[in-house]
């Protein structure tokens, strides 16, 4: 009967080595392939995940209604620029307008010439001032002085003077036209004056405002850049975290596997060489 249960344990110890190490390299490879999976699964949800919608939309928004005010300052700008090109020659040709009502001699009457000179002058102002732009811009106060200027030019298409005396300045019952046309050509020279100070200082304050708007676009696409570096980081973080997390996993699995086989190996050991049996106990009945 001993020999029985010893070729029964003999067996057993075979069978137990030789299929302990495969069998338990099969499991492990089955539990490592799963959660290695399910590493790749959470990889891919942690860098697919959109954690940043909200800000980013909201700088997006930002930056877009601040570029059109860019743009629509821009042009604003450009348009008072070219206006000021225009005040500046109109300066020139309405000093020659009122320079074309001369006195020759001791003598305050207008002459042919003068009439001539004038009216010239005037065409040429007129189509100067068809040039002029009225520009509006939701940031800056409208400069109604550019209208009153093109109203001016509209009402000096009608002026012209006649042949004869200058009447003094002040007199009410007036002999012709020709003092208020004077009168009139001296106003609109200094509309124009102020037309191009006001133009200027414009200008330079359009100026100002463009690079204040660029600079805040330029703020919001730093925080833009900013906002996709930290959420990166965030992100590899996480990852290094999931994986640093399973490699413990199958470090403690594997481990598991190890003790596991060395015991099953032991067994198969102690049942082929066989053991003396401790006294007392069945086995020892048995032998």
């Amino acid at each position: 009967m001993a020999e029985n249960v010893s070729s029964l344990a003999r067996q057993l110890g075979a069978s137990l080595q030789g299929n302990a190490r495969p069998q338990f390299e099969f499991q492990f490879n089955q539990l490592q392939n799963l959660y290695i999976r399910r590493l790749n699964d959470k990889v891919t949800e942690i860098a697919d995940a959109d954690n940043t919608r909200r800000e980013r939309e909201s700088l997006i928004k930002q930056t877009a209604a601040l570029q059109d005010t860019a743009v629509s300052i821009e042009a604003f700008t450009f348009g008072n620029q070219t206006n000021e090109e225009h005040l500046t020659d109109l300066t020139t040709s309405t000093s020659a307008l009122v320079g074309a009502i001369q006195f020759e001699g001791d003598t305050t009457d207008v002459t042919a010439n003068e009439v001539s000179q004038f009216n010239s002058v005037r065409d040429q102002i007129v189509g100067q001032i068809d040039k002029l732009q009225q520009l509006y811009q939701t940031d800056f106060l409208r400069p109604d002085i550019i209208l009153e200027v093109i109203t001016l030019g509209e009402e000096l298409k009608g002026k012209t003077l006649e042949v004869g005396v200058v009447d003094a300045e002040g007199t009410v019952a007036t002999t012709n036209s020709n003092r208020s046309v004077q009168d009139f050509a001296v106003y609109l020279q200094g509309r124009i004056q102020a037309a191009l100070a006001v133009t200027g200082v414009t200008i330079t304050a359009a100026q100002e405002a463009s690079q204040n708007v660029l600079g805040k676009i330029s703020t919001l696409q730093a925080d833009r850049i900013e906002l996709a570096q930290v959420d990166a980081k965030q992100k590899q973080e996480a990852i290094d975290e999931e994986n640093n997390r399973t490699g413990q996993l199958l470090q403690a699995i594997s481990l598991s596997f190890e003790v596991n086989r060395g015991f099953a190996e032991g067994l198969s050991k102690s049942l082929l060489e066989g053991s003396t049996p401790q006294p007392g106990t069945i086995l020892s009945v048995l032998s």
